[in-house]
């Protein structure tokens, strides 16, 4: 969407974009730090991303961009057992 948009910024591998071509749906300022979910095949849900930023809210062609959980599982992991 981005390169739709007329934009050539690399967006590395530790983020996910996310929206609807057509805008309407996103994120917006304020919600940085919420949640990005999505429903597994078994029907549990699994959280995907985290907001880190995005440019205007909703607008066609311009994404949400989320920090990727799965980057951090190991670092996670080990929070969580102490």
């Amino acid at each position: 969407m981005y390169r739709s948009a007329g934009y050539i910024e690399h967006i590395p591998e530790i983020f996910i974009c996310a929206g609807w071509k057509k805008g309407g749906f996103d994120s917006c300022e304020g919600d940085s730090g919420g949640p990005m979910v999505i429903q597994r095949p078994d029907k549990r849900w699994l959280l995907a991303g985290v907001i880190s930023w995005g440019i205007g809210c909703a607008e066609p062609n311009q994404p949400g961009v989320y920090t990727r959980i799965s980057e951090f599982r190991e670092w996670i992991n080990q929070i969580l057992q102490f």
